[in-house]
């Protein structure tokens, strides 16, 4: 499954990914229990990241 969800779920599994970051094993937990690939996940946190580091930047 892609990562392109309802707004609602895209939300709530970024909410995950940011506390999963911390662990390999975290993120599969997540993507097995949302049915997302692992690829879709470490993408979508890589985007997380950069979206966190031009917000402190621009701070």
């Amino acid at each position: 499954m892609k990562f392109d969800m309802n707004p609602a779920k895209r939300e709530s599994l970024d909410s995950l990914l940011k506390e999963a970051s911390e662990g390999y094993g975290d993120l599969v937990a997540t993507s097995m229990v949302h049915k997302v690939s692992l690829i879709a996940l470490r993408s979508r946190l890589r985007e997380l990241q950069l979206e966190k580091k031009r917000a402190e930047r621009g701070s």
